[in-house]
């Protein structure tokens, strides 16, 4: 349902929803791998951990295989985050080139707040 709103908004040039909803998935993906795996592990440090890892070539940036990579790691990618989520993720995201740097995702990460407890 959230998803037909979403479309329905963003054919009349309303973007933030859409972005909001494409990030809040890249976070509730990160955020259940660390509560399933690492729940001793503060969020900010895992974030951090885990982005450090998928930067590959360590050049400060991640590219789109670089994010799907880790996204495969931590079993989060089909069927629960898809090409069509990182891409949009990604197109509402990241600089021109498609590229994120690991600082931009870091505090994406950082700035989840679970559902359940925001009042």
């Amino acid at each position: 349902m959230l998803a037909n709103i979403a479309i329905r908004l963003s054919s009349r040039g309303t973007r933030p929803l859409v972005r909001a909803m494409s990030t809040t998935k890249v976070q509730e993906a990160f955020e259940a791998y660390r509560q399933s795996n690492f729940s001793q592990t503060l969020s900010s440090r895992f974030a951090k951990q885990v982005v450090d890892a998928a930067d590959t070539d360590k050049d400060g940036v991640l590219t789109k295989d670089e994010i799907v990579a880790v996204m495969k790691n931590i079993d989060a990618f089909e069927p629960f985050l898809t090409n069509a989520d990182i891409e949009l993720f990604l197109t509402e995201s990241a600089g021109a080139d498609g590229s994120l740097s690991t600082e931009e995702l870091i505090t994406i990460l950082q700035l989840y707040k679970d559902p359940m407890t925001v009042k």
